[in-house]
């Protein structure tokens, strides 16, 4: 924790760097499983004429429903914490 507040601005303490690792693990399956969705959505949106852009914009107006992803190439695991957005 002392290294990492040094450079990043915001952290939470775990029991363990298992619990770390499992919770990074954990939210990079939560993302790939999401974009994994969304790129296998292009398909039926593209055969119903329906602009995937639009369908995302659409949906996040649900926030308190829908956290959205959007399309992407693949899998990027991120091995330090990144700044979350909104």
């Amino acid at each position: 924790m002392a290294i990492y507040e040094t450079i990043i601005e915001w952290t939470v303490p775990v029991s363990s760097t298992r619990v770390a690792e499992a919770a990074k693990l954990l939210e990079n399956i939560y993302c790939f499983v999401n974009i994994a969705l969304v790129n296998g959505l292009i398909t039926l949106f593209d055969r119903i004429h329906a602009d995937i852009w639009e369908v995302i914009e659409a949906a996040k107006t649900k926030l308190s429903v829908f956290r959205h992803s959007n399309p992407d190439l693949g899998w990027r695991g991120a091995a330090f914490p990144a700044a979350r957005s909104t």
